[in-house]
């Protein structure tokens, strides 16, 4: 975050200095910047603030701790919200995912079943009549036809 949009008093997100996993508040009470050429783009800054005391370890005692501005990711309530919303997200996902790779491989176990043949026990191995794969599930040629057959058969029997 760019030390000119950061202000005094505001509370922060922040990777825990403990676990980079973990978000805490970081209220900054001073930003220092310095000067370090003759260029007006050559200066340095440095965000001075403590981490919250809700979020410190039971028993830590209050550390000033010295950031370089990128280390702000964002102000704490935008910032948090966003990372549950992709939390959320990404858990609804991986549920979809999941529920995908079932339904394939309910299909696939009911295809073995109809053109009576077992199943290999690897649902995803190459040079199989039916494979479960990313995309869903692959029928090569030989499967094509062993399941033409079967269904021209369950044809007859109807008719």
């Amino acid at each position: 975050m760019q030390a000119s949009k950061i202000v005094i008093g505001s509370i922060y997100a922040i990777n825990s200095p403990a676990d980079k996993e973990k978000l805490v508040r970081f209220s900054v009470s001073s930003i220092t910047t310095t000067k370090t050429g003759n260029s007006p783009r050559d200066y340095r800054s440095a965000i001075n603030g403590q981490i919250v005391a809700a979020d410190r370890a039971p028993g830590e005692e209050a550390v000033v701790l010295k950031l370089h501005p990128d280390a702000i990711l964002g102000e704490w309530t935008a910032y948090s919200t966003l990372v549950a919303r992709r939390k959320e997200e990404n858990a609804r996902a991986e549920a979809e995912r999941e529920a995908k790779a079932a339904r394939a491989m309910d299909v696939r176990r009911l295809l073995y079943r109809l053109v009576n043949v077992a199943p290999p026990e690897n649902a995803t191995d190459y040079g199989q009549l039916f494979r479960v794969s990313w995309s869903g599930l692959d029928i090569d040629e030989e499967g094509i036809g062993l399941l033409l057959e079967a269904l021209s058969d369950m044809e007859a029997e109807v008719a």
